[in-house]
């Protein structure tokens, strides 16, 4: 089961679905006060990348590493629950 939050964004079962890039992702953030962490990866690429950050402000860093590894625009970064 899941619910759409919006044209490339759906919330699965404790996991974030996100298509784009003719692609489907899955992806989660998590929020340890000063740690935090973000996950992304595509089963049908095989790829993924996990970034774990001690910093409060640590996230900021995600968009630019995940477009390293994985080209094309990244709608999970427009959640508003992510907190930058």
């Amino acid at each position: 089961s899941q619910t759409q939050i919006n044209d490339y964004l759906d919330w699965g079962l404790g996991w974030g679905l996100e298509y784009s890039n003719n692609q489907k992702y899955f992806w989660h953030w998590g929020d340890g006060g000063v740690y935090k962490t973000f996950e992304i990866a595509s089963r049908e690429l095989g790829t993924g990348v996990v970034i774990l950050t001690n910093s409060q402000n640590g996230l900021k860093i995600c968009p630019e590493i995940v477009s390293t590894v994985m080209s094309g625009d990244h709608f999970a970064f427009d959640f508003e629950m992510i907190e930058y």
